[in-house]
């Protein structure tokens, strides 16, 4: 299982969700996230290879989390939300409006 812990607050329409960076696959924690936040199946949503790489989000973000590496904070379009992933564990996802 992943390191997804849950939504933990709503602010205005955005969502945040914590993840531990350490843990496994940050890409599984995005589609989880986006899951819990659409009320959607995560096995029936479209792949997030669609919109990422999660073999390159899971590196980039993974990585950085070593000594040295500096921060890591990506955004990207996904579904019906923009997602913003930080080294640090926190996942954002707002809403898009376009």
């Amino acid at each position: 299982m992943s390191g997804r812990t849950a939504a933990d607050a709503t602010d205005s329409q955005s969502r945040y969700s914590t993840f531990d960076p350490d843990a496994g696959e940050i890409s599984v924690d995005v589609a989880h996230a986006v899951a819990d936040a659409s009320g959607r199946d995560p096995a029936l949503m479209e792949p997030l290879a669609n919109a990422i790489d999660p073999d390159a989000l899971n590196a980039l973000v993974g990585t950085s989390r070593s000594p040295g590496s500096g921060w890591a904070e990506v955004t990207f379009e996904y579904l019906d939300y923009t997602v913003t992933v930080c080294s640090d564990g926190v996942l954002t996802l707002d809403p898009r409006t376009d």
